[in-house]
């Protein structure tokens, strides 16, 4: 992979899009997880509680007392109530975590949750948070994975034209990306044009 194309990956990468180079083709497929009801785009980063499915809300909270601090103090207890019941629980008063004094205690019981669902060790996450298991827009459950293929190529507003006639046929779409790699000019197939921007036209993928 040359420098200028790994130039263009990262910064795919850095719009938490997927990237992979084909080495038969020189060129890259990207993929992006979305909602299949509205398009909008699917965070796998996203934890969420088991039980209700809320987001991790990164506070420690008071299982005594509800009183929440940020996660920016590594040893919080005690809490302001005088209790050591800081943990890093669910934000839903409701959720059966909090509500279930039996559940609760089965949870704090293990050692990858003994600060609550919301705990890690490590690498290891607690047993009782998953993904994201539906859309933040419209609250679908359906997803699905778009794909898309593109070929990266040096900044030659001579032969521009030329090297797009070449490839457009072959892939959905052309990044061309100057020397310092600060210029490009994103071309969807069969929609040429060689307007230069400073960043990659992302509303051209997929």
């Amino acid at each position: 992979m040359k420098l200028f194309e790994m130039s263009v990956a990262y910064k795919l990468q850095s719009e938490n899009l997927q990237v992979f180079y084909n080495r038969d083709t020189e060129s890259f497929i990207c993929s992006k997880d979305v909602c299949l009801e509205c398009n909008k785009e699917w965070f796998h980063s996203v934890n969420q509680c088991v039980f209700c499915g809320s987001e991790n809300p990164f506070v420690w909270i008071c299982s005594h007392c509800d009183h929440k601090v940020g996660l920016a103090s590594s040893t919080p207890n005690p809490c302001q109530c005088g209790h050591n019941a800081l943990c890093k629980l669910c934000f839903n008063n409701n959720c059966p975590s909090r509500t279930d004094i039996e559940l609760s205690k089965i949870i704090i019981s293990l050692k990858n949750s003994s600060k609550g669902i919301f705990d890690k060790r490590s690498a290891t996450r607690s047993g009782f948070t998953i993904s994201q298991n539906f859309c933040k827009n419209c609250a679908s459950e359906n997803n699905y994975i778009k794909i898309s293929e593109f070929k990266v190529l040096k900044l030659d507003l001579e032969n521009i034209k030329k090297q797009y006639d070449i490839y457009n046929k072959l892939f959905d779409l052309i990044i061309f990306v100057n020397e310092d790699f600060t210029k490009f000019i994103t071309i969807k197939k069969n929609e040429f044009n060689k307007e230069v921007k400073d960043d990659i036209n992302l509303k051209n993928f997929f």
